[in-house]
């Protein structure tokens, strides 16, 4: 089990399960437990990774990523998914190319996705709608061997705050802190 993630109403949980097929293959669920009844609706099942971003701002879709390797590493694509609870019915957002399946963060007010991207062999953090859309660059990083971690958006929705480091396994600065 991992991403849980409240509703906005805060009567539910989605969270994303991995199992093992009898052939030893992965499938990745989504699911929404009701936190009153208990009652677990299973909403997806996939042979690809999925990993849980975020609720819409109506509460009624579930905004995830979907990638063929689940790698801490850099997958070539990355398709943001829209998933209405009710109807099952998935839509794609967007592809993200190059981009860090782990630093993908809805905003607070869930309109605006934040996400590193490595493009040109350089990291950068990219924002873009959680409808859809353009994707602008936020950061001008000229450092091939710089890499960007840890998003995480302030809670007023007017700043990201992520770290910056020269090695994966070490984190030597914290940006825009105050």
């Amino acid at each position: 089990l991992s991403c849980p993630l409240w509703s906005p109403d805060g009567k539910r949980i989605a969270f994303s399960t991995k199992t093992n097929n009898a052939s030893g293959i992965p499938l990745y669920s989504v699911q929404v437990i009701d936190t009153e009844t208990k009652k677990t609706d299973p909403l997806l099942n996939e042979n690809s990774f999925i990993r849980l971003i975020g609720w819409s701002q109506s509460g009624n879709e579930l905004i995830l990523v979907s990638a063929k390797d689940s790698t801490i590493g850099l997958p070539p694509e990355v398709s943001m998914l829209n998933l209405k609870i009710v109807t099952r019915e998935m839509r794609q957002i967007t592809m993200l190319k190059d981009t860090y399946l782990y630093n993908i963060h809805l905003s607070p007010d869930k309109k605006t996705l934040a996400f590193v991207s490595r493009r040109e062999t350089k990291d950068n953090v990219w924002v873009m709608s959680a409808m859809g859309g353009e994707a602008r660059k936020i950061t001008n990083n000229n450092d091939s061997r710089l890499y960007f971690s840890s998003l995480a958006w302030s809670p007023d929705n007017r700043s990201i705050f992520f770290g910056k480091q020269l090695r994966f396994s070490l984190l030597s600065m914290l940006t825009n802190f105050q």
